[in-house]
């Protein structure tokens, strides 16, 4: 059975909502997450350690440094999360992707899948993509 991928229109603010990142304090995993008002827009963010249990809560995001990024094929390979590990797992793996069919063109070449690196779609660079998503995803834990 060919493996299929359907492009559904995901951008990446669709994965922002948790964030894992590297802790200023430990240099552990922490996550990032948008704490929304009571009108569901981001009034501030908070960052808590899964290794030291520091916490942080501040208005406007600052500056942090993924923790899921790892060199592939001479290129960086970086998501925010499982989530959006598993996207772009599922896109690698694909041997059939098919793009998405909603909205205009400048829509369409604004989603995920529409703005992977060739190197990422490559064919050939499939076997080691997926590796480097492994090796990723076992930096989660």
């Amino acid at each position: 059975m060919v493996e299929r991928f359907q492009d559904d229109g995901s951008w990446i603010g669709d994965f922002s909502d948790e964030v894992l990142v590297v802790c200023p304090r430990c240099s552990g995993m922490a996550t990032l997450t948008a704490v929304k008002d009571k009108d569901g827009r981001t009034a501030e963010h908070r960052r808590v350690c899964t290794s030291c249990g520091s916490t942080h809560t501040f208005g406007q995001v600052a500056d942090y440094s993924l923790w899921l990024v790892t060199e592939c094929k001479g290129n960086t390979l970086m998501a925010l999360n499982e989530r959006h590990l598993d996207y772009m797992e599922s896109y690698v793996k694909a041997e059939l992707r098919e793009g998405n069919r909603d909205g205009s063109a400048v829509y369409r070449n604004k989603t995920v899948a529409s703005r992977l690196p060739a190197w990422i779609k490559s064919a050939k660079n499939r076997d080691d993509v997926l590796k480097c998503i492994k090796r990723l995803r076992e930096r989660i834990g």
